[in-house]
């Protein structure tokens, strides 16, 4: 006897905070989802420690370097020039960890058949990729 497949759920709120996703040899300008449950969606879809170590690789960067261009999808790509960033990574890292304040529902619980573990550091397996 076989059942059908259900599933189940959940809204979770968040907001979104620019950034660069630096793919290669390219930048990309993203609206970057940070949820309330400490999940952030840098094209994958992450907990807080592995986001900081995303943002250490420059995986996440809030600065691009002359010369480069910066992509932004469907509307064009420009060339930075004089670029001026003023937020490091560690402010970027404590301004995403300060849209939610609370830890309350933060930790991925698991090992589960949707995390995989990398280290401490856990990210959402067949999460959304763009």
């Amino acid at each position: 006897m076989s059942g059908n497949r259900i599933v189940r759920t959940k809204t979770i709120d968040g907001v979104v905070t620019p950034a660069f996703i630096h793919n290669g040899p390219s930048y990309f300008f993203v609206n970057l989802p940070v949820y309330a449950d400490g999940l952030v969606n840098c094209w994958e879809l992450v907990d807080l420690p592995l986001f900081k170590k995303k943002l250490r690789q420059g995986w996440v960067t809030t600065a691009v370097p002359d010369g480069q261009e910066i992509h932004v999808h469907g509307l064009g790509s420009w060339t930075v020039v004089d670029g001026d960033w003023p937020c490091s990574a560690t402010k970027f890292f404590n301004r995403v960890t300060e849209l939610y304040p609370s830890d309350e529902g933060r930790e991925v619980r698991g090992p589960s058949a949707l995390t995989r573990e990398a280290g401490s550091a856990r990210s959402v397996r067949d999460g959304p990729k763009f």
